[in-house]
């Protein structure tokens, strides 16, 4: 059997977000090796073209992030814009809950100062409010003013969508967004907005980045944002692109746009371009891979619609398509090659056999390289290692 190394067995825990067997094999190994060695083995992960030998994809910055915040209780502090594994690095300690003290101790620190920055695009007052994180709501609130405020009267439109308001109204329903921007904040934007092109009705010509864009951001969250905007309000072509660097960045933060594009689009549809979108849309979810889109993307029965389900790793996926395969007797070959193509998107062990049996059973070609892929995709076994 193949030997896998620590960067490779916790690689693969990333992608999968298997968050329990994380936490498990990283406690242990902080426990006999400390904290150091689980940050070396994640830097060494981090620059391998690939997560484990023969997989097609190298770790994804945004399930990189989306991994240690769950590892490290962050959750509150989702909102950071820090590189996560190089922010606590240095700190030492022996024992899990002990680094998470820590971290959270600096994390609080690293709040302030980026709130000083009027750097708040993702920062929950929502959730702050249930939590000790609460007395720092009207210093997040004063930052979202304050770089309104500083607007000139004729501002650029990037300067607009670089503030937090004015990033909000641009990718979200005005309607549903008025009752958390203040009114004379929201008015001050809606005319501006107005003068460019009018809220929602901004030509695709006009969305163009700036250097300037963003200013305060890191470069993985100014890419992140930018490609939202895009998707928002971008053309055809600017929009599939946008799907496929957010696909690529694998952050979960994009989750609730994508959810909303969808819907928006899903009743609406009138050419063959606009029905591409909204596929590219869905499979854009499946990479990555949220459970926060297991419920949405269980609703869509088309064959792209199970292959991005396929991609949620969540608790259930794996059983429901286990009732597929156990379904399979009659399919078309056609149907095969979607259904194994789905099943290489969950990187199981488990449909092994599956393959085998087909591969006696069948000699489309099709079929077979779409076996041979997924069987190259396949996760360790995590109990070795």
């Amino acid at each position: 059997m193949r030997g896998y190394s620590v960067e490779h067995i916790l690689g693969a825990l990333l992608e999968l977000r298997d968050y329990r067997l994380l936490e498990k094999r990283v406690s242990f190994l902080i426990m006999s090796r400390g904290w150091s060695h689980i940050v070396w083995a994640l830097r060494k992960s981090r620059e391998a073209e690939a997560i484990v030998p023969d997989w097609n994809i190298g770790l994804r910055e945004g399930i990189l992030r989306d991994s240690l915040i769950h590892l490290l209780r962050l959750e509150d502090f989702a909102g950071l814009d820090v590189d996560f594994l190089e922010e606590f690095a240095t700190i030492e300690s022996d024992y899990l809950n002990d680094l998470r003290k820590e971290v959270h101790e600096r994390a609080i620190e690293l709040l302030c100062k980026q709130t000083r920055k009027r750097n708040t695009f993702f920062m929950d007052i929502e959730r702050m409010k249930m939590n000790n994180l609460v007395v720092f709501i009207p210093d997040i609130l004063d930052a979202r003013i304050r770089e309104v405020e500083a607007l000139d009267s004729d501002p650029a439109l990037h300067e607009v969508y670089s503030t937090y308001y004015g990033f909000q109204i641009l990718t979200t329903k005005v309607d549903s967004m008025s009752a958390g921007i203040p009114s004379e904040v929201h008015e001050h934007l809606q005319s501006v907005l107005t003068e460019l092109s009018g809220v929602k009705e901004l030509h695709p010509r006009q969305l163009k980045f700036s250097p300037l864009s963003f200013q305060n951001c890191s470069p993985h969250l100014k890419t992140l944002l930018w490609n939202m905007l895009r998707l928002s309000h971008g053309g055809m072509k600017a929009k599939l692109k946008a799907l496929e660097v957010l696909g690529d960045l694998g952050d979960s933060r994009v989750i609730d746009l994508l959810h909303s594009y969808v819907d928006d689009h899903r009743n609406a549809l009138r050419t063959t371009k606009e029905h591409q979108l909204l596929e590219q849309c869905m499979l854009c979810l499946g990479r990555i891979g949220s459970p926060q889109s297991y419920d949405f993307l269980s609703e869509f029965t088309t064959d792209v619609g199970e292959i991005a389900f396929a991609g949620i790793r969540h608790p259930h996926v794996r059983p429901w398509f286990k009732r597929k395969v156990e379904e399979t007797y009659g399919h078309s070959q056609r149907k095969l090659v979607n259904l194994v193509q789905a099943l290489g998107k969950t990187r199981s062990r488990e449909w092994l056999i599956f393959y085998e049996l087909l591969r006696e059973l069948y000699s489309s070609s099709n079929l077979l390289e779409e076996i041979r892929i997924a069987e190259q995709n396949i996760h360790p076994p995590f109990e070795f290692g």
